[in-house]
């Protein structure tokens, strides 16, 4: 589902690669299905992949992931 929101290979690369790819394709279907906005999805999609590359930058394994983890992402914006 990804190529419908990144059409372009070497973008979609980059969230294929993600360790968050498995979740990031799960949430592209689920917007997809649910209707929502092209723009929104494609958005969504891009900061998942933003928070897998902090993750691995940080060395926090997904399985470990806290809302702490979530909170400390968010408050860099």
């Amino acid at each position: 589902m990804l190529e419908y929101y990144y059409p372009d290979e070497k973008k979609r690369a980059l969230l294929e690669s993600n360790c968050l790819a498995s979740f990031i394709e799960d949430a592209a279907c689920f917007f997809r299905e649910q209707g929502h906005s092209f723009g929104y999805a494609q958005e969504c999609l891009r900061s998942m992949g933003y928070f897998g590359d902090w993750l691995q930058v940080k060395g926090i394994p997904v399985c470990s992931v806290t809302m702490g983890h979530v909170k400390k992402f968010l408050a860099q914006f």
